[in-house]
């Protein structure tokens, strides 16, 4: 399967996450003008040599930055597996440091559904580097366990990772457009058991297969609630 052989469907998020309760869309696009920022910012760190009055300015806008980012009222609530996982599955992916468009420490990874697989388009700049040029291993694997998350959360009974392998075929290029695809293999019981093909163009670069354990989200967090009551 190729990028260009696959018809993807963006879907509409649908985000109900603390950006959309009570406050108007523009803020939220204002949020992820931020975190566009934010990444290219740590890109160009990354990838340039700054001269001694280059670094200075930039390190004193950064701390500038870093003030005024104290100064922003705190959440009375953070978005959670727990509150969103079963009503919207992109809820809990809003501020995923993979594929999360809010988070400014994610690659992005973009998320969509095709037929009964989920497509992760993603572009990893200069800061994801690990050998020269070339994406980090780990991100890679990430990345798989991003799409392989999703497919398991979307299609059934959403669980945890319990186990992940890797094949890496190819090196992964930096600043190339890249597609994740992944598919649910075999659900038995609570184990659902999940596949995904990475590609460059028409070559693929990567597989992987992952094991998720379905998990009683009300259970565990009544488990949790007991536990911090009684600490």
């Amino acid at each position: 399967m190729s990028q260009s052989e696959s018809n993807i469907t963006e879907l509409e998020s649908g985000f109900s996450t603390w950006l959309e309760k009570g406050l108007d869309s523009p803020l939220r696009t204002s949020v992820e003008r931020i975190a566009i920022a934010l990444r290219q910012f740590s890109h160009n760190l990354h990838d340039g040599i700054p001269t001694l009055e280059q670094s200075e300015s930039l390190a004193e806008l950064a701390e500038n930055l870093l003030e005024a980012s104290t100064h922003i009222g705190v959440r009375d609530h953070i978005p959670s597996m727990f509150d969103e996982l079963r009503e919207d599955t992109f809820n809990f992916f809003d501020h995923s440091p993979l594929s999360g468009p809010l988070s400014p420490v994610s690659v992005p990874l973009n998320l969509a559904i095709e037929g009964d697989k989920v497509v992760g388009r993603v572009n990893f700049g200069a800061s994801f580097e690990g050998p020269p040029g070339h994406v980090h291993g780990g991100w890679v694997a990430s990345a798989f366990d991003e799409v392989m998350g999703m497919v398991q959360a979307h299609f059934s009974e959403p669980g945890m990772t319990g186990k992940l392998a890797v094949r890496y075929q190819k090196p992964t290029p930096l600043n190339t457009d890249l597609i994740f695809v992944a598919w649910i293999e075999s659900i038995r019981g609570r184990k659902i058991v999940t596949r995904a093909e990475a590609f460059n163009g028409d070559e693929q670069i990567a597989d992987a297969e992952g094991l998720f354990i379905s998990v009683d989200f009300e259970a565990l967090r009544s488990s949790l609630k007991q536990k911090s009551g009684n600490s």
